[in-house]
């Protein structure tokens, strides 16, 4: 079976093959995504599809600027369409700390998703293959992780869908052979600075000679029973979760009592589940083991952990909370311009001719005469309530935000624009309703609130 046919059928089973489909492609100019993007090619005549090849720099590599040219032609090769995004990876890192290619990937990925939204196509298409997915699993195996660590890279997740996954690079490669290929070579590639290359230089060969080539979809068939495991005990964790896990204020707290009733391993996956919501992050197993601790500790006894998280036991409980504090708040005034954590914030007069309505979370317009003209840029607190925009009642910052689904961590670093009657706007979320533009209103401004990627 070609691999034409082998795509096909995967992205069949996958449901969004059909006819006139719009697929975006991530494209970085390597082998493996100029490889599918020729296949794609080749199906997009058959099946009347309509491609975009997207590169997304991330402000790393010189070879960058060429690679996007690369994959513009390529695109054009191809019957696609191109769009090239830039994310400041270095910028966003040295704000946010922790691994470059994590800040990268998930950059990346929020990147790809934007374009995706604004032309609406059906999915994003990436060209992990099986050695990529055996890589994986190896290396978070000698790292130590858990179920959901084996799972490894899923086949589809959200709108992100790989039809490769079952696919070698051998015969990756092969392909590319065959029918003549070009692609760009990503230098850093070469290097050991990177864990997965140290893995792929020097221990991967040796696995290969042992276990022969047929190891990544060996790898590949362990990840997928990993996946359904990891699947089931989600469902299971969650329902244990309502019972167990509650918010306070910005602190996440367990109930001990409830916790004493689980098994161990439910006991550490909720742990972990409470520093994720927290954090954004599981954490590392000494962490999950201290808090572990702190189940049968006595009151007072606390757990400092990594990022500024500290967690400690109360008389029927472990409460998790982050001890660094908070941006401190900023005035700012009408035709102004601050930093907050990681964003920008601009106020700026506008002609009412000017506003506009639209889904863009980050821009908003007011109405000066009932917000003021002196505001504070500052972060929420337990007690703020505000009048959501479409709602004839208070609510609790707070509150609001957990019930959009929005995960402890990131709440947390959502500031709020107050003016002269109280809150104005949740920033980048949602409007107060006493602040909107009317049809009696005289005097506009346009206020914004963008991340620094």
């Amino acid at each position: 079976m070609s691999l034409v046919t082998r795509t096909a059928e995967v992205l069949r089973t996958d449901g969004i093959l059909r006819r006139g489909a719009h697929l975006l492609l991530a494209a970085s100019g390597g082998c493996d995504s100029t490889v599918l993007g020729h296949v794609l090619g080749a199906l997009r005549r058959a099946w009347d599809l309509q491609l975009t090849f997207v590169y997304v720099h991330h402000a790393l590599r010189r070879e960058a600027d060429a690679e996007a040219v690369f994959v513009r032609d390529f695109a054009t090769e191809s019957g696609a369409s191109f769009e090239m995004l830039r994310v400041d990876v270095p910028a966003v890192h040295a704000v946010e700390g922790g691994s470059v290619q994590d800040v990268a990937r998930r950059l990346r990925y929020e990147a790809l998703e934007s374009v995706r939204a604004r032309i609406c196509a059906d999915a994003i298409l990436t060209a992990h293959h099986a050695d990529d997915q055996a890589e994986t699993l190896l290396g978070r195996f000698l790292r130590g992780t858990g179920v959901q660590g084996l799972a490894g890279i899923r086949p589809r997740f959200g709108r992100v869908y790989r039809p490769f996954l079952a696919t070698t690079r051998d015969e990756i490669e092969a392909w590319a052979s065959k029918h003549g290929l070009r692609w760009m070579q990503d230098a850093s590639n070469d290097s050991d600075t990177y864990d997965r290359n140290r893995l792929r230089h020097h221990v991967i060969p040796a696995v290969r000679t042992h276990a022969e080539n047929a190891w990544p979809s060996v790898m590949t068939d362990t990840a997928r029973l990993f996946q359904s495991l990891d699947e089931f005990l989600e469902r299971h964790i969650s329902r244990l979760a309502d019972d167990c896990i509650s918010e306070r204020g910005t602190a996440v707290v367990l109930a001990v009592p409830v916790l004493k009733g689980y098994f161990e391993f439910e006991q550490l996956s909720l742990l972990r589940r409470a520093l994720a919501e927290l954090r954004g992050s599981g954490g590392a197993f000494d962490e999950v083991f201290s808090l572990h601790q702190l189940i049968s500790a006595d009151p007072g006894k606390r757990a400092v952990l990594r990022g500024g998280v500290v967690a400690f036991r109360e008389k029927a409980s472990i409460v998790i909370e982050a001890s660094a504090p908070p941006a401190d708040p900023r005035r700012i005034t009408v035709d102004a311009e601050c930093t907050f954590d990681a964003a920008t914030f601009r106020i700026e007069r506008c002609e009412l001719s000017t506003v506009s309505f639209h889904a863009n979370p980050s821009e908003e317009y007011i109405d000066l005469d009932t917000a003021g003209e002196d505001f504070i840029l500052r972060p929420w607190s337990a007690e703020d309530v505000f009048r959501p925009l479409g709602f004839d009642a208070d609510k609790r910052v707070g509150s609001f935000l957990a019930d959009r689904g929005i995960p402890l961590h990131r709440r947390l670093r959502i500031p709020v624009l107050e003016g002269q009657h109280g809150i104005v706007w949740i920033c980048g979320v949602r409007l107060d309703e006493r602040a909107r533009i009317r049809l009696e209103t005289e005097r506009a401004a346009r206020i914004e609130y963008l991340y620094q990627t």
